[in-house]
């Protein structure tokens, strides 16, 4: 006969895997029964495309409309182009001082100082002094003088922009940022942290080329991100 304590274990060892096995099949994900649900719109002066994959249709738009949402907001308040009274960037540029600054903005600059001392100045967000002058004068039609880019270059220095008490100051009259080479990932960041606040596990959102996933795509396949060739002219 076999040893009660031998089927002891044995009993014990097979309720723990129904156990484990029923752990398992809660967290996981049955991409069989799931929907491909897609999104583009215009953000940011270029296509943002947001991908879902999910059981249930109605959730997962809700979560692309919550996660666009959140994009135009971002959008609104990072744009140098937008009015005052959407734009803090803008309200920023106009006054050289911006008080109890969102914490978005707050980040996004502080996030942009590091990548310029990183780089040591090479990306550096108070170049937009720089592009105005260059856009107006070739609308004129001529590019700007040595002179005028040499003085127009006394503006850009990310070392004059100081963050402190919730507040953001340049410290050279005349100052303006452009958020234009962070923003959009910041942007893709928290659309994607909101699908998955709304229990999007399954996601892709591509704005212009720049792209973030999570997890995985139909029947539970890789996300697949293709990159062009550079020294391919064809």
């Amino acid at each position: 006969m076999v040893d009660q304590r031998i089927l002891t274990v044995l009993l014990s060892i097979s309720i723990a895997l129904v156990a484990l096995s029923g752990c398992v099949n809660d967290e996981s994900y049955d991409h069989s029964h799931s929907h491909r649900i897609e999104s583009t719109r215009v953000a940011m002066n270029t296509d943002v495309a947001i991908t879902v994959i999910h059981q249930n249709a109605s959730v997962a738009e809700s979560a692309i409309d919550c996660a666009f949402a959140e994009v135009y907001r971002i959008a609104h308040l990072m744009s140098h182009t937008e009015g005052v009274e959407l734009s803090e960037v803008a309200r920023l540029n106009k006054n050289g001082f911006l008080p109890n600054a969102s914490l978005d903005l707050q980040y996004l600059v502080d996030k942009s100082i590091e990548h310029s001392r990183f780089s040591n100045g090479s990306f550096d967000i108070t170049v937009l002094p720089i592009i105005n002058l260059w856009k107006e004068r070739m609308r004129a039609g001529s590019p700007p003088t040595d002179d005028e880019i040499n003085e127009t270059l006394k503006l850009v220095n990310y070392r004059n922009i100081s963050i402190e008490n919730n507040s953001i100051h340049f410290s050279q009259k005349g100052m303006e940022i452009t958020l234009g080479g962070i923003a959009k990932g910041y942007a893709i960041d928290r659309a994607i942290a909101v699908l998955q606040e709304h229990g999007i596990k399954d996601a892709l959102v591509n704005a212009g080329g720049d792209i973030r996933a999570i997890g995985n795509k139909e029947e539970g396949a890789p996300w697949v991100i293709a990159l062009r060739n550079p020294e391919n002219k064809t």
